[in-house]
C-alpha cells in the first residue's frame, strides 16, 4: 500500500491571518541541506495563511514536478522508505488564485506563472514516489532558486534541461495525460498535467 493514497490539499485562498508573499533565495543542489515545513525555507509562490499552515503541519518541502508534469512536493518518508526524500502529489501548479490573494494590494501571480517565469533555477533529482505502492525512484524537477541573479529565467515548461528533453518529454506527458482522462488538446501536448491528484502506480 502506498504511503500516501491521495494528494495533499493545497489549502484555501486568503481569508484571515498572515499571508506569505513569494519566497526568494537559492537552496543549492545538496538535497541533504534542504529544509521542510512552512515559512520561507525554500523558494515558494504566494501562499495564503491556510496554505502555509498546511505546509508547516505536514512538513512539506520544496515545490517540484514529475517528468509527466504532475505537481507535488518533496517530503521525508515516514514508512515506505524511512528517512529518505520522497515525492508526494499536491496540485499547486494550476491551483486558482482567490480575490484576496494579494501582495501589496496587487493580485499575486498564479503558481503556474511563478514556476514558468519566476523560478530561475530548477534541478532534477531522483526521489521515491510515495504515491506508488512500490515507492520506486522517479525523476522530479525541483525549484531551487528564485529571485536571484545568478541564473537566467527559464522558458515555459522548461523542457530543455532534463534527462528527457523537448518533444520526447512532451509526448510522454501527452500519453500520461490521455491515460488519465484529459481530453483538452491544448493540455495534452503542452505538458500541463490533466490527472493530478490521482494515485499513480506507473514509473513516472
Amino acid at each position: 500500500m502506498a504511503e500516501y493514497n491521495t494528494a495533499f490539499a493545497v489549502g484555501g485562498a486568503q481569508t484571515f491571518g498572515q499571508a506569505w508573499a513569494p519566497c526568494n533565495g537559492d537552496i543549492g543542489t545538496v538535497s541533504s541541506n534542504w529544509l521542510y515545513g512552512g515559512g520561507c525555507a525554500y523558494p515558494a509562490p504566494y501562499r495564503s495563511f491556510q496554505q502555509n499552515l498546511i505546509n508547516g503541519n505536514n512538513y512539506l518541502g520544496p515545490y517540484c514536478r514529475r517528468l509527466d508534469g504532475v505537481a507535488g512536493r518533496l517530503k521525508i518518508s515516514l514508512s515506505a522508505q524511512i528517512g529518505e526524500v520522497g515525492f508526494v502529489q499536491q496540485c499547486w501548479y494550476d491551483y486558482p488564485r482567490g480575490a484576496n490573494d494579494k501582495v501589496d494590494g496587487v493580485l499575486a501571480d498564479t503558481n503556474q506563472v511563478w514556476w514558468d517565469t519566476k523560478v530561475s533555477r530548477k534541478y532534477w533529482v531522483q526521489v521515491y514516489n510515495l504515491n506508488d505502492d512500490n515507492a520506486p525512484l522517479i525523476w522530479v524537477q525541483v525549484a531551487i532558486s528564485a529571485g536571484t541573479t545568478s541564473y537566467p529565467l527559464l522558458s515555459m515548461h522548461d523542457v530543455s534541461n532534463g534527462p528527457l528533453q523537448g518533444d520526447c518529454i512532451r509526448y510522454i506527458r501527452s500519453a500520461h495525460n490521455l491515460y488519465g482522462g484529459q481530453v483538452n488538446p491544448l493540455q495534452l501536448y503542452t505538458g500541463v498535467s490533466g490527472n493530478c491528484a490521482l494515485k499513480s502506480d506507473d514509473l513516472f
